[in-house]
């Protein structure tokens, strides 16, 4: 049986080894992998969360309207809508960690969230959610 054959007798098969692979490959090329590894949450954010955010990452990986971001006091909350969310683990990253700084500005200006242990790996948001995340730290997160 050759590739073109099997690829329409079971297209389902061909679905989910497509999937899998996405999902081991997108987090380890936009970084998200690492983060985890340094920022796992390690247990439900107790916040309030803005669902359907988009955020750049590594490459200009963009996740478009698949992002639930939450902050409190305590840090950052950031996860993946739940249907692409295999291969992402929740984030949870204390204020104390964080650096927020104005990307060049252009069209579409944004907001650069760096990591202490993980400079290398950026998070850029809208400015609008990056000013509601301030608010909503209590003044731990300042943009500067």
């Amino acid at each position: 049986m050759n590739i073109e054959t099997f690829i329409h007798q079971y297209p389902f098969v061909v679905f989910i080894i497509g999937w899998i692979s996405i999902a081991y490959l997108v987090p380890r090329l936009t970084g998200w992998r690492k983060l985890a590894e340094a920022y796992r949450a390690p247990s439900p954010f107790d916040g309030k969360l803005h669902r359907f955010q988009s955020g750049y990452m590594r490459w200009g990986t963009h996740y478009g309207n698949a992002l639930d971001v939450g902050a409190n006091a305590r840090g950052l909350y950031v996860s993946v809508f739940f249907l692409l969310r295999m291969g992402h683990p929740s984030l949870f990253i204390p204020w104390s960690e964080i650096k927020g700084e104005r990307a060049a500005a252009g069209l579409f200006p944004r907001i650069r969230l760096r990591f202490l242990r993980e400079p290398s790996i950026p998070l850029e948001i809208t400015p609008a959610l990056a000013e509601r995340l301030a608010r909503e730290s209590g003044g731990a997160f300042v943009v500067k």
